[in-house]
């Protein structure tokens, strides 16, 4: 295994967006850590999306999404409410997470929601890439 470390704006990975996709489930608690995504380096989070697989049923439900080496700090809130099925929610970001970070979601009250998640990224100069 190499690794070598994008060091250039102009270097065609540092441009690229990249995305990954999980699914929040029904149940459990409203603080349950609903959806990790890792990063084994330096990224910047551009955006949130979520769709709703099922519909809710608390009006005033919010996630939660929460960064940072422990997951801990608060980077943003999605709103979902009692959202239909197909239904688009998102939060832009402009967060910059340190390379073994932690990208969490917890769903909120409802807990009955099920929702898909697609997470926007781009790999920042300075990561170190494994090719």
């Amino acid at each position: 295994m190499v690794t070598k470390t994008i060091e250039r704006y102009d270097h065609p990975n540092a441009t690229v967006r990249r995305e990954m996709h999980s699914i929040v489930p029904a149940g459990g608690a409203a603080a349950d850590i609903a959806a990790l995504f890792f990063s084994y380096q330096l990224i910047r989070m551009k955006r949130i999306l979520a769709v709703s697989r099922v519909a809710g049923t608390n009006a005033i439900n919010t996630a939660i999404v929460r960064g940072g080496l422990a997951g801990t700090t608060i980077l943003g809130s999605i709103l979902l409410g009692t959202d239909v099925v197909g239904t688009l929610a998102t939060v832009t970001l402009t967060s910059d997470l340190a390379a073994n970070s932690i990208l969490n979601i917890t769903k909120g009250a409802d807990l009955t929601i099920v929702l898909g998640i697609a997470y926007e990224y781009e790999v920042l100069p300075g990561a170190v890439v494994t090719v």
